[in-house]
């Protein structure tokens, strides 16, 4: 089937991006969420206390 050719690479790029989205955010998420949003006016109250 020609069109094989392009959809066993295309599914491999797919699932790696998807693996490594879900390896990845429980590991970076939380090392940024201090400094954005609701967690940062806490960071701060909690500096000034």
């Amino acid at each position: 089937m020609p069109s094989r050719e392009i959809e066993d690479p295309m599914a491999i790029i797919i699932l790696s991006g998807l693996l490594t989205s879900a390896v990845l955010n429980p590991l970076v998420l939380p090392t940024r969420s201090p400094s954005c949003g609701r967690f940062a006016a806490i960071a701060a109250s909690a500096d000034k206390a």
